[in-house]
């Protein structure tokens, strides 16, 4: 990799850094922000290990039906398109 391929992520890196340092600049708002994060993470409904699973095979079901779908009708409209050119 060259070295100027890493210059554009760094640079963007560290505006983001300034930026939130701008933001949370003193100790005790980044304290409240991270104290008020963990308070909303504890309000969230979690999903079993199960649910997990199976959410992600409906997750996974649905985008391989999409993807077929999807492939069928440009397979079609290019047949379709290939004809009407010729």
């Amino acid at each position: 990799m060259d070295v100027r391929e890493l210059i554009g992520p760094a640079l963007l890196g560290l505006v983001i850094a300034l930026v939130a340092f701008t933001i949370f600049s003193t100790r005790q708002k980044i304290v409240a922000y991270m104290r008020e994060t963990r308070a909303e993470l504890g309000k969230v409904s979690w999903p079993s290990r199960a649910e997990a699973a199976n959410l992600t095979v409906v997750v996974l079901v649905t985008i391989t039906v999409s993807a077929l779908f999807l492939g069928f009708f440009d397979a079609v409209f290019t047949w379709v398109f290939a004809q009407v050119m010729q």
